[in-house]
């Protein structure tokens, strides 16, 4: 008897890990700024191991990330706290792929994910915005729209994949905390 629920568990967990391609070169800031995203050939290939500390309202959430880039794709894999997948982020060719765990979701909004990390380890001159400004310092970038302070990151070391970065996103109302734990040339 155990083996049918067992075989019927996991074939729902299959039809439950749906994927959406979704088309997608830029990502609104705001209403009227929008962020060009980067191909994978704009990056060196490489993989990061991340601890990523969500603050939103009110709410506190800490998970792991493997972010993988080669020269044709951008994968961000959430990780659950035993380090299955809760979900995965995929970027290539301008066409945006999601799938999530059924069972164990984090509340992730893939195309904001996605730009947020860019903004943050992208080189300042490949960032492009709409209607927006880019001021890099040497620890510091922070972001302007309309004049006025819409995001800022503050590094503690002068190498992005190593220490602490503080993410702020002050037009939506979030923070992000991340800390790489590993990080590989590829």
């Amino acid at each position: 008897m155990k083996f049918p629920l067992l075989l019927f568990s996991f074939f729902f967990y299959l039809m439950s890990c749906v994927s959406y391609p979704k088309e997608l070169t830029e990502v609104s800031l705001s209403n009227n700024c929008s962020f060009q995203l980067l191909s994978a050939n704009n990056w060196q290939p490489l993989s990061a191991l991340q601890k990523i500390t969500v603050d939103w309202q009110g709410r506190i959430i800490t998970f792991n990330v493997q972010m993988e880039i080669d020269e044709k794709s951008i994968h961000i894999i959430g990780l659950t706290p035993v380090f299955s997948r809760s979900f995965l982020i995929s970027y290539e060719n301008n066409l945006l792929n999601f799938t999530e765990h059924p069972f164990f979701r984090y509340p992730v909004n893939p195309e904001n994910m996605l730009a947020d990390f860019q903004l943050v380890f992208a080189e300042g001159n490949q960032i492009k915005l709409d209607n927006g400004k880019v001021i890099n310092d040497l620890q510091k970038r922070e972001i302007f729209i309309d004049n006025q302070k819409a995001i800022s990151i503050t590094y503690s070391n002068k190498n992005k994949w190593a220490g602490e970065i503080l993410f702020e996103n002050l037009l939506h109302g979030y923070k992000l905390k991340i800390n790489t734990l590993e990080f590989n040339n590829l």
